[in-house]
């Protein structure tokens, strides 16, 4: 779901943003912040259009997400986490939100999830977590290191549990192709859920939870949960051993850990009158809602002066309409 406002510009959207997460922002910093963010997103020349919704399209898909992640990131976090923002755009129109998300969070830690990207998208992240059926772990390093990886799993599960000996006599063959074919992040699905078969080579199905034949597959999560800390324990050692070698002595340098701005009753005043400003604007441009708001009151009056309107002795006024409070009650 988009978390701006549709009614707002794409400024005034991140100037609420910005005036939200990071109330301390004087008025000159606050604006410096979102000139900056506007032209990091590629949204400058948009930057008086109406954000619009699903029905009033002023912004195309890419634009949407690029807005939703300027709004996320123009705060002073130091971790952020974004939830499929690529999913419904084009490949291109992908790479750029990735793009600028990489851009806005230089010295930042940054979690994406994201499913089957292009081998494009893939190698744009620093690092890849890869996680199997109920949240078993499967992987985590670089891009790279995960194609190698399931490269290197795929030729040894190949031949060394062969179905038969022409198969293993193959596995040397396809070696080649392998490497080829571990460029594409799909590769690593096809070895992770690779389907069991029977001494004939047919797929062999099974009932999932919803009673659903699906194929079994032949390495259970827990293999490869059990595989991967296997790798990173040998890693590991690796590691040491080199840092070990490599170790001159030095003293290690800690930062300090930065700390939260401490929060005034200006902070809170600030979120109170953007908050409101942003309510205002928004419930002035929707003029179906502005003409309800205005009307609503004239028609009841008039409904109840109409309707309620009795009087015993034949002249009426108010203070002797004895029904009114129990109307009201």
């Amino acid at each position: 779901d988009d978390a701006f406002d549709p009614l707002l510009t794409v400024e005034e959207n991140l100037d609420t943003a910005a005036a939200i997460r990071a109330p301390h922002f004087n008025g000159a910093e606050r604006i410096r912040r979102v000139d900056a963010k506007l032209v990091e997103l590629g949204l400058n020349e948009m930057r008086h259009r109406l954000a619009g919704d699903q029905r009033a399209k002023n912004l195309s898909g890419g634009q949407r997400k690029r807005l939703n992640a300027g709004m996320d990131m123009i705060g002073i976090a130091d971790i952020y986490l974004f939830d499929e923002p690529t999913s419904g755009l084009s490949s291109k129109d992908s790479e750029h939100v990735l793009e600028v998300i990489r851009g806005l969070t230089h010295n930042k830690i940054t979690l994406v999830s994201i499913h089957q990207p292009s081998r494009r998208l893939f190698h744009m992240f620093d690092k890849a977590i890869l996680l199997d059926n109920s949240g078993k772990l499967a992987f985590c390093g670089t891009p790279t290191q995960m194609l190698d990886y399931f490269a290197e799993a795929y030729e040894q599960e190949s031949s060394g549990t062969g179905a038969g000996a022409g198969r293993q006599g193959r596995a040397s063959e396809d070696s080649e192709e392998v490497k080829a074919a571990a460029l594409t992040p799909d590769f690593i699905f096809d070895v992770l859920e690779t389907p069991l078969r029977d001494l004939s080579g047919d797929v062999i199905y099974e009932q999932d939870a919803r009673g659903q034949l699906i194929p079994a597959r032949r390495f259970s999560p827990a293999f490869w949960g059990d595989r991967f800390q296997t790798y990173r324990l040998l890693e590991e050692v690796n590691l040491r051993e080199l840092e070990a070698d490599t170790s001159g002595g030095g003293t290690v340098m800690l930062q300090k850990t930065p700390q939260r701005p401490r929060r005034s009753l200006r902070d809170d005043w600030v979120q109170f009158v953007n908050q409101f400003k942003r309510a205002f604007w928004s419930k002035l441009r929707n003029r179906a809602n502005l003409a309800t708001t205005l009307l609503e009151a004239p028609a009841l009056a008039v409904l109840v002066a109409v309707v309620l309107r009795y009087s015993e002795d034949g002249a009426y006024n108010f203070a002797s309409a004895f029904h009114i409070p129990t109307y009201l009650f």
